[in-house]
Parts: C-alpha cells; sequence; structure tokens
C-alpha cells in the first residue's frame, strides 16, 4: 500500500526511484517530466473517474486544491525532480474556501 501523500507519487513518477534515492530496478526508461507527472496527477484522475470538469483550475470549476512553495511542474525553475519531497503546502483549498494554513 503507498502512502497517499502525492508528493511521493509524483516524485515515483519523475525518478523512478524510492524516497531514500535507491532506483525502483523496473521502468526506469519509464519516467515522466514533473510537468506530466502533474497532469496525471490532476486531470489525468479527474479524467478517469468521469469527472471532466475537475483537475484543472478554471472560472467557474469546482475548486479543490494545494498551493505549494515550489512549482511542482518545475517549468524553467532549475530544479531536479528529487526536489518534489520539499515542497511544503502553504495552503489548502476545498470548494475555494481556504482551509488550511502551513
Amino acid at each position: 500500500v503507498d502512502d497517499p501523500n502525492p508528493l511521493f507519487g509524483l516524485h515515483a513518477a519523475t525518478t523512478r526511484g524510492d524516497l531514500g534515492g535507491k532506483p525502483a530496478g523496473f521502468g526506469a526508461g519509464e519516467t515522466l517530466r514533473p510537468g506530466e507527472a502533474l497532469r496525471a496527477f490532476t486531470r489525468g484522475v479527474a479524467r478517469a473517474a468521469g469527472l471532466a470538469g475537475f483537475g484543472r483550475i478554471v472560472v467557474g470549476a469546482p475548486a479543490d486544491f494545494s498551493v505549494f512553495d515550489l512549482d511542482l511542474s518545475l517549468q524553467g525553475a532549475g530544479a531536479a525532480a528529487a526536489d518534489i519531497l520539499r515542497a511544503r503546502a502553504l495552503f489548502t483549498y476545498v470548494d475555494g474556501k481556504r482551509i488550511d494554513r502551513r
């Protein structure tokens, strides 16, 4: 059973290694770029569940999301995929209302 922390899943998808940095030994050629992994964990999950309007932030859509201190897509950030594990949630929103703070 995997830990439900999505950061662990994003890390595994982008490194194909465990939390200690040890390669999984299988699927090494199946790594995803961080942006691809983030889409898989958001829009991809919603689409697989038949929730077409979910998994992205757009005006008028249901809003359940967290804001992190790191760009998890790592687009142009110069960070390595392993940095995903250092990300910390700053805020969490459910149904468009902030419910949690760092």
